[in-house]
């Protein structure tokens, strides 16, 4: 069984309300157990899995064969889908928006049809056909979701160099729990310092990480390894 993300958070939430599904507990116990993500295998720990890390050998990402950060006010992307704003941490880019009103917010896949009082500087731009140019354009990428597995937008902001704020710990990210508004503007209220003393630095360490580390073949090799071990 490879377990992706919403799959742990469904079986976490059964088992708290004391209701597990039957017929995942008889496949788990029977199955060889991957999670995409390490913090997955802490979470299905809990509910009496055992799982090995082996990250998701899915789509090639782009890596950039230059990247460098824009100027003018600073500007950060999120991911927001319209149907699970909540989930995806909208609330909390709003509130920092209205916070730092010099800075730009820009939120891809969500057209944000009915949101009460948006501020002026935050822009819903729906479906994004190149999410690369978009990177290219802002300065910090944020992913302020709720649960998560392995994202892959994480992935393309690390390869082009972006500051990442992620409620998930993993390398050269910035840290911030959910939901936690002080915190989040906190983070960006520094990066925007930064950005008008000369420039938010380009995260080189991340990128250089980044492209190991979702790197299509040595994913697919590494599943592979995974397998043949059991």
């Amino acid at each position: 069984m490879y377990w992706i993300g919403t799959d742990v958070l469904n079986a976490l939430r059964q088992a708290e309300e004391g209701s597990p599904n039957p017929v995942l507990e008889i496949m788990a116990r029977q199955s060889v157990n991957l999670a995409v993500a390490s913090h997955l295998v802490v979470e299905l720990r809990h509910i009496g899995i055992e799982s090995k890390h082996v990250p998701f050998p899915g789509t090639s990402l782009v890596v950039p064969d230059s990247v460098s950060m824009p100027v003018g006010a600073m500007s950060v992307v999120s991911y927001v889908p319209d149907t699970r704003r909540d989930f995806y941490g909208l609330p909390t880019l709003l509130a920092a928006a209205r916070e730092l009103t010099d800075t730009r917010f820009k939120i891809f896949r969500g057209h944000g049809e009915g949101v009460e009082d948006a501020p002026p500087n935050i822009e819903f731009l729906g479906y994004v056909p190149d999410v690369g140019k978009l990177l290219e354009e802002s300065n910090v990428f944020v992913r302020l979701v709720e649960h998560d597995g392995d994202s892959v937008t994480v992935g393309e902001a690390l390869l082009h160099a972006r500051p990442v704020v992620y409620t998930y710990e993993i390398p050269h990210t910035i840290y911030v729990p959910f939901g936690d508004v002080d915190g989040f503007v906190s983070v960006l209220q520094s990066l925007r310092e930064q950005h008008q003393s000369g420039g938010i630095p380009l995260n080189v360490a991340g990128r250089e990480w980044a492209i190991g580390a979702y790197d299509a073949d040595w994913r697919f090799a590494n599943l592979l390894d995974a397998l043949l071990e059991e």
